[in-house]
C-alpha cells in the first residue's frame, strides 16, 4: 500500500511541473515594447503575410534563374493516326483522291540553351520517328531518324527581351527584399500604435480608478462639512457631480480597455483567453541623429530608389523596342547534323547521312507614313515625362525622411519636457489637495489641479508614444538601426 502511494506520487511531482507551466505560458505573456515587436515580427498574422508574399516573389526569381540555365526537354508523339480521302497529282496532271491509312509516332530529346545577352538560342537534339501505312494489300513500315542535330537561332537588329529581362528580373528581386525589411519595419511601427493604444488604456483606467477613489472621499468629507455647515449645499452638489462623472469615465475606460486589449491579442495572433501585461518602455540616452545622415542611409538602403531605377530602365526598354521595330531587322536559322532513313531501327543509325540548313529572314520598313518615326518619339517623351516625375518623387521623399529626422529630434527634447511636467503637476495635485482638506481653498481649485494633473499624464504617454512612434517609422525609412548603429540589411 505504501508503495503504491509512493509510486503514485512521484509520478505526480514528476509529471505536474511539465504541464503546469507550458498553459501558463500559453495563455500569459509580459511584453516589453521591444519584445512585442520581435514577437510580432516572428508569428503575427502580417508577419505572416508579409513572408508567404516574399517567399511568392522569391521563388518567382528562382524561376527565372532557372530558365537562364540549359534544359533537357522530351517532346513526343504518341500514338497518332490518320485515316482520310487526300488529292494527289498524277503524272499526266490529273487529280485523283485516293484512300490514306497510316500510324505514326515520333520522339525527340533536346537539349536548349538561351543565351540572354544576344537573345538566341542553342539547341542539341536527337530524334526518332515511324510511320506505317496501311492499305493496297501490303503494310509498310518506315523508320527515320536524327541522331545529332545542332540548331542555331538568332535575331538581328531586334529588340533583345532576355537581356532586359534579366535586369529586370535581378532588380526586382533586390526590391523584393529590401520591400520586406520595409514590412517587417512597418509590422514595428504597427505593433507600437497598438502596445500603447493598449497601455493608454491601462492608464486611463487607473487615472479614472484613482480619480473615482479621490472624489468619493471627497465626497464623504463634504457631506460632513455640509452636516456642520461650513460648506453651501451647491458645492456639495458639485462634489457629487463630480463623483458621478468620475464613475461614468471609469466605466467608458474600462470598455476602451477590453477593445484595446482585443486589438492587441489579434494583431499578435494570440488566443482569445490570454491574459497580457505590457511593460512601458523606460527612457534611454537621446540619439543624435542627423538629417543628411538618415537620407544618406534611405538613399543607400531603401528600395525607394532602387524601384526609381526599375521604372527608369523599363523606359529605356521601351525606347529599344520602338527603335528595333522601326528598323531593319532580320533573324538567322542554323541547323546541321545527321539523319537517315530505313525499315528497321538499327538501319536508321547505319552509315548516317549529313543534313544542314540556313537561311536568314529580315524584315525593313518602306514605307510607314512616319508611324516609327512617331512610335520612337512617344518612347523618347514619356522616358522624359517619367524622369521629372521620379524626380518630384525623389525630392518628396527625400524631405520626408529630412522632417522625420528633426521630428523625432524634437521629439526628444518634448519626452523629457513631459515627464518634468507630469512630474509637477502630480506635485501641484497633492498639495492641492492637502490644502483642500484643511480648508484652505475651495473645491474648484482642487478640480483645477486634478484636471492640469490628468491633462499632464496624458501629454506624458501621448509624447512618449509619438516618440517610439517616430522613431520606429524612422527605421523603416532608412532601413537602419540608430540605437545599434548597423543597416536593417
Amino acid at each position: 500500500m505504501k508503495l503504491t502511494f509512493v509510486s503514485g506520487l512521484i509520478i505526480f511531482l514528476i509529471f505536474t511541473p511539465a504541464f503546469s507551466p507550458a498553459q501558463q505560458s500559453r495563455s500569459s505573456y509580459r511584453f516589453t515594447l521591444e519584445s512585442c515587436i520581435h514577437f510580432a515580427r516572428d508569428g503575427s498574422p502580417a508577419a505572416a503575410i508579409e513572408e508567404a508574399g516574399f517567399q511568392r516573389r522569391y521563388w518567382d526569381y528562382r524561376a527565372f534563374r532557372a530558365d537562364l540555365l540549359p534544359r533537357v526537354v522530351l517532346n513526343g508523339n504518341a500514338p497518332g493516326l490518320n485515316r482520310s480521302i487526300t488529292a494527289i497529282v498524277l503524272d499526266g496532271g490529273n487529280r485523283a483522291f485516293i484512300p490514306q491509312s497510316d500510324a505514326f509516332s515520333s520522339a525527340t530529346l533536346s537539349l536548349v540553351q538561351t543565351l540572354p545577352w544576344t537573345g538566341g538560342q542553342l539547341t542539341l537534339s536527337s530524334g526518332l520517328q515511324r510511320i506505317d501505312q496501311f492499305g493496297g494489300g501490303q503494310d509498310t513500315l518506315f523508320w527515320q531518324s536524327t541522331p545529332l542535330v545542332f540548331s542555331f537561332l538568332q535575331p538581328l537588329f531586334r529588340h533583345n527581351d532576355s537581356k532586359w529581362r534579366r535586369l529586370r528580373a535581378n532588380l526586382d528581386y533586390r526590391i523584393a527584399e529590401r520591400e520586406y525589411r520595409e514590412s517587417l519595419e512597418g509590422i514595428a511601427v504597427d505593433i507600437t500604435d497598438t502596445f500603447f493604444d493598449f497601455y493608454i488604456a491601462q492608464m486611463n483606467v487607473a487615472n479614472a480608478e484613482f480619480n473615482v477613489a479621490i472624489n468619493d472621499t471627497l465626497y464623504t468629507i463634504s457631506q460632513g462639512r455640509y452636516q456642520v455647515g461650513t460648506i453651501a449645499e451647491n458645492e456639495l452638489l458639485q462634489i457629487e457631480l463630480a463623483l458621478l462623472t468620475a464613475r461614468n469615465e471609469l466605466a467608458g475606460a474600462r470598455l476602451a480597455l477590453q477593445r484595446a486589449l482585443a486589438s492587441l491579442k489579434t494583431t499578435l495572433g494570440l488566443p482569445g483567453e490570454a491574459q497580457v501585461e505590457v511593460i512601458p518602455p523606460a527612457w534611454s540616452a537621446p540619439l543624435s541623429i542627423s538629417p543628411d545622415t538618415a537620407i544618406a542611409y534611405a538613399r543607400r538602403n531603401r528600395s525607394n530608389f532602387l524601384t526609381y531605377d526599375a521604372r527608369r530602365l523599363s523606359a529605356r526598354e521601351d525606347i529599344s523596342r520602338a527603335r528595333s521595330e522601326a528598323g531593319f531587322s532580320a533573324s538567322l536559322s542554323a541547323s546541321f547534323g545527321f539523319n537517315q532513313s530505313a525499315d528497321n531501327i538499327p538501319g536508321v543509325y547505319r552509315d548516317p547521312l549529313d543534313q544542314q540548313f540556313f537561311t536568314v529572314n529580315f524584315q525593313m520598313p518602306i514605307l510607314d507614313w512616319g508611324r516609327s518615326r512617331a512610335v520612337v518619339q512617344a518612347a523618347r517623351l514619356e522616358q522624359e515625362r517619367l524622369q521629372t516625375d521620379l524626380d518630384l518623387q525623389e525630392e518628396n521623399f527625400v524631405q520626408e525622411v529630412r522632417f522625420l529626422a528633426e521630428e523625432f529630434l524634437l521629439l526628444q527634447e518634448q519626452v523629457i519636457l513631459a515627464a518634468k511636467a507630469d512630474t509637477i503637476a502630480n506635485r501641484r495635485y497633492e498639495v492641492t489637495k492637502n490644502r483642500y482638506l484643511v480648508g484652505k481653498i475651495d473645491i474648484t481649485e482642487l478640480y483645477n489641479a486634478q484636471s492640469q494633473k490628468d491633462g499632464a499624464r496624458q501629454n506624458y504617454i501621448q509624447t512618449l508614444r509619438r516618440y517610439w512612434v517616430t522613431y520606429y517609422r524612422l527605421r523603416q525609412q532608412t532601413l537602419y538601426d540608430f540605437r545599434e548603429g548597423v543597416s536593417i540589411l
